[in-house]
């Protein structure tokens, strides 16, 4: 998943370390894009894909996403691995017409630069919306009294799935449930969803 902008700003400002992203899988062997050092790059993003790589988004209904817009990342190079160890059928629905199904969710934007947003299965639907887990971990990650954060979909009988945050405390932080939804209900979180998130301490 994405690295939190949260982080990346306090390596910066901390210890003065510019990071540099990328994203990857095994399948490709394994880099698919990659910051440039030194070149300006959109917060959130993981670069640009590598020479003789190519990516396309695809939507829920298996057309092409405009720029943009979030969807199923798909590659196509030369390195794709042959196929999954005696798993014919798996190998057979990750690779088709020459592309690899990640099963990644994210977006490119005009310029070329991708985008992470979360893995696919991961997705929680809630009264009819779609969350994904890891843009609501980002927002957690960006309060100061949260050291760690992992979301969960959670079964419920009437909105299908409640969202469930797991928080770490930042060191001496006497962070409260009620604080941090609180905070997930401020301007900052721009999250459309209708769901209370449910804290639990790990």
């Amino acid at each position: 998943g994405p690295v939190p902008t949260s982080l990346v700003r306090q390596l910066k400002e901390t210890f003065g370390i510019e990071t540099v992203e990328s994203y990857g899988l095994s399948e490709i062997s394994p880099v698919a894009c990659v910051q440039r050092p030194h070149e300006p790059s959109p917060e959130g993003s993981c670069g640009i894909v590598l020479d003789g790589f190519a990516v396309r988004v695809h939507n829920a209904d298996g057309q092409e996403a405009p720029r943009g817009e979030p969807g199923e990342l798909q590659f196509r190079c030369d390195t794709f691995m042959n196929g999954y160890w005696n798993q014919p059928e798996l190998t057979a629905a990750t690779l088709k017409d020459g592309w690899l199904r990640t099963g990644d969710l994210g977006r490119v934007d005009e310029a070329g630069n991708i985008f992470i947003i979360d893995r696919i299965k991961d997705m929680i639907v809630t009264n009819g919306y779609n969350v994904f887990p890891k843009e609501v971990e980002l927002v957690l990650f960006a309060h100061p009294g949260v050291q760690a954060a992992a979301v969960i979909g959670v079964p419920h009988e009437v909105r299908g799935e409640d969202v469930v945050a797991f928080i770490v405390p930042a060191a001496g932080a006497a962070t409260s449930a009620e604080e941090i939804v609180a905070y997930c209900r401020g301007p900052y979180c721009l999250l459309a969803f209708e769901a209370v998130a449910t804290l639990r301490a790990l």
